[in-house]
């Protein structure tokens, strides 16, 4: 089991499906993930982030357990029997069963791609869900790059802004429905938000 750590209320089960309790458990609904599951965790700063392992490898939502993608990246679809993410979330480690342990960073999602960097929750961002147009307040003053990243950890966007304002205008017309996460590094200063896309 994993209880998100923003909201007791809110528990996940692995019982061979996954299930989520919104109430601390008086009631329970199935996440369509698939079966075979013994191990769910919630990401410490991002709650909405879930991963889940069993007999098919690893899965992962960003969008607290609506939607499922597989993060085979190494594992090629061991049975793994364990999943823990370190105190701070920047690393899951997956141990499998008679094989090895794999890792992944969590700087832009889990995407198997070692990272020092890391992203603090906290970026304003509105509207949300947003149909076209988000509007970001800069994490600091100065020149700003931004990336867009999608449930799977690939970058869908990446733009440069110059220095002056402190809002930014991200266009996110054309990209499909779904969760996205937005990174703002300025400064030497990263920010993350999850952008819906409905």
């Amino acid at each position: 089991m994993a209880v998100d750590p923003r909201d007791a209320r809110v528990v996940y089960a692995a019982a061979g499906e996954l299930f989520r309790s919104p109430d601390a458990g008086s009631t329970w609904a199935r996440l369509d993930a698939g079966t075979g599951f013994g191990c769910v965790r919630v990401h410490p700063e991002f709650p909405d982030t879930v991963v889940a392992a069993g007999d098919s490898g690893v899965v992962i939502s960003y969008d607290g357990g609506q939607n499922w993608a597989s993060l085979d990246d190494g594992l090629e679809e061991q049975r793994v029997a364990w999943l823990e993410f370190c105190l701070d979330g920047s690393w899951l480690v997956a141990a499998t069963r008679g094989r090895s342990c794999f890792a992944w960073s969590f700087t832009t999602g889990l995407g198997g791609r070692p990272g020092s960097a890391r992203c603090k929750p906290g970026l304003e961002a509105w509207p949300n869900p947003c149909p076209g147009v988000l509007t970001v307040r800069r994490p600091a003053a100065g020149p700003t790059l931004v990336r867009v990243f999608d449930v799977l950890g690939r970058r869908v966007r990446h733009e440069r802004f110059p220095g002056a304002g402190s809002e930014l205008r991200l266009n996110l017309g054309g990209l499909p429905a779904g969760v996205y996460r937005v990174e703002l590094e300025s400064g030497g200063i990263r920010r993350a938000a999850r952008a819906v896309r409905p």
